[in-house]
C-alpha cells in the first residue's frame, strides 16, 4: 500500500500500519525514496500508532532514516509505538537514541520549543518582541519583516461569544498574538506564516537556514507580485516599518490576505502548503476584517476546507479539528445548518478516534481545545432552535 504522509507547517509525518518484516522491504524502500525526492527536508515523524509489529529489519530502517533527518539539521520522532515495539527499542538499547512521542499535543510541544532555540539566536529585540533576522525566499530582499514567537509561552482561553481563542502571556495581560503571525517582504510582499519559506540569516547576512521554495514556486511568486501590490494600494506608500510590532486592525489584515494570496500560489504548485492553510489564513483575516469582507472570507473558507474533509488523509488531526471548527463556525453563518449538524458530527468522530490525551484541554494545539468551543456553540444552537420552535 502507499505510503501515507501528513504534511504541517514545519514538519511531515509518514504513517505506517501492518505488519513489516524483511519481506515488507522491497516495497517500503522504493516508497521512502520517493518520498526523499518529493519533499524538502523538514523534521519528519514516523506515525506507528497502527503498527502491530516490526523486526530488526525495520528497525535499521528507522535508524538510516534518523540519521538521513538529523544530516540536514532536522529532527526525527517516533509517535506512539506499540508495546512490543518498545520492548523491542528498549531490549536493543534503541529507545534511548530515538524521540518518542505519544501524541500530536506532545510532538507540537517538542517541535515549538526546537524551532524556537534553533532561531533564536538570529533574532534581535524590537520593542517587546524578538524580530528574527530573515531574507525573503521569493526575491531575495533582506527587508523582511517577522517575529519569533512561541505559541507555547501563553495561556489559551475561549471568551463566550469569541470565535477565535485569546493568548494571555505570563502575566495575564492580552497579546495579539494571530496579529504578529504572518511574516512579510515589504519588497515584493511575499508573505506567509510559515518562517521555513524566509532565508534565515545572521549578522553577516550569511544563510543560516535556506527557504524550502523552489525555483518553480519562486517564479510563480514573482509573477504574482504585481496582484499584491494591487491589493495594497490603498495604503499608499509601504515602508521598511510599515508591518512592524504592534501591527493595527488594518495592517494585520492586509498581511493575512497577502500571506492567503501567496498561499493559494503554494497550493497549486504543491510547492509549500496546501489547501488547509489557504482557508485556515481566510479565517484568520476575519478576525481583523471589516463587515463587508467577511462574506468572501466565509465563502473562501467553505471553498478550500471543503477540499480538505473530501481528502482528509494528508492532514494531522489538529488540522482536521481546527477544519471542522472553522467550518462548523462559517457554516452558521451562512445558516447552512444541515452541514453544520454534519460537520459536527463528523468532529466528534474524529475526537473519538484519538488515542488517550495526556495534555490539558486548553493547550491549544489539542483537538480537544478546539472541539470544547465547537460543542459549546453546538449546544448554543440547539438551545436557540429549540426556542424558537416554541415561539
Amino acid at each position: 500500500m502507499p505510503l501515507c504522509v501528513m504534511s504541517n507547517n514545519n514538519y511531515d509525518v509518514i504513517c505506517l500500519q501492518g505488519a513489516y518484516s524483511l519481506g515488507s522491504l522491497p516495497t517500503l524502500t522504493p516508497q521512502l525514496t520517493s518520498f526523499f525526492q518529493e519533499h524538502t527536508p523538514k523534521d519528519l515523524v514516523i506515525d506507528l500508532t497502527n503498527v502491530t509489529t516490526i523486526d530488526s529489519s525495520i528497525v535499521r530502517v528507522i535508524l538510516n532514516l534518523k540519521k538521513r533527518i538529523e544530516s540536514t539539521s532536522n529532527r526525527f520522532f517516533l509517535m506512539h509505538p506499540p508495546e512490543d515495539v518498545i520492548t523491542l527499542l528498549n531490549d536493543t538499547n534503541l529507545a534511548k537514541v530515538l524521540t518518542i512521542v505519544n501524541d500530536y499535543s506532545e510532538l507540537q510541544r517538542l517541535i515549538d520549543k526546537y524551532s524556537y532555540d534553533r532561531y533564536l539566536p538570529f533574532t534581535y529585540q524590537d520593542k517587546d518582541l524578538k524580530r528574527l533576522r530573515c531574507s525573503c525566499g521569493g526575491c531575495g530582499s533582506n527587508n523582511v519583516t517577522g517575529y519569533l514567537i512561541s505559541i507555547n509561552d501563553y495561556t489559551w482561553k475561549w471568551h463566550d461569544n469569541d470565535l477565535f481563542p485569546s493568548a494571555e502571556d505570563s502575566s495575564g495581560n492580552f497579546f495579539d498574538y494571530y496579529s504578529i503571525l504572518p511574516f512579510i517582504c515589504t519588497d515584493c510582499l511575499m508573505a506567509s506564516i510559515d518562517i521555513s519559506l524566509f532565508n534565515i540569516i545572521g549578522e553577516d547576512d550569511t544563510i543560516h537556514y535556506k527557504s524550502i521554495l523552489d525555483d518553480k514556486t519562486k517564479i510563480l511568486i514573482s509573477k504574482a507580485t504585481k496582484k499584491r501590490r494591487k491589493i495594497m494600494e490603498a495604503a499608499g506608500e509601504i515602508s521598511e516599518d510599515y508591518f512592524s510590532f504592534p501591527r493595527n486592525r488594518h495592517t494585520s489584515f492586509q498581511a493575512y490576505i497577502l500571506a492567503e494570496s501567496c498561499s493559494k500560489i503554494f497550493a497549486v504548485n504543491k510547492g509549500g502548503t496546501n489547501p488547509f492553510y489557504v482557508g485556515y489564513l481566510n479565517f484568520m483575516a476575519m478576525q481583523f476584517a471589516s463587515d463587508d469582507q467577511k462574506e468572501e472570507l466565509t465563502n473562501n473558507c467553505r471553498t478550500w476546507l471543503t477540499q480538505v474533509i473530501s481528502e482528509p488523509a494528508p492532514y494531522t488531526a489538529i488540522q482536521m479539528a481546527q477544519t471542522y471548527y472553522i467550518l462548523l463556525n462559517v457554516s452558521l453563518a451562512v445558516e447552512r445548518y444541515k452541514d453544520v449538524s454534519k460537520f459536527f458530527t463528523d468532529f466528534s468522530s474524529l475526537i473519538d478516534t484519538l488515542p488517550k490525551q495526556d495534555t490539558e484541554s486548553n493547550e491549544v494545539t489539542n483537538p480537544l481545545f478546539w472541539f470544547r468551543k465547537a460543542e459549546h456553540i453546538w449546544k448554543k444552537e440547539i438551545e436557540r432552535q429549540s426556542i424558537a420552535l416554541k415561539l
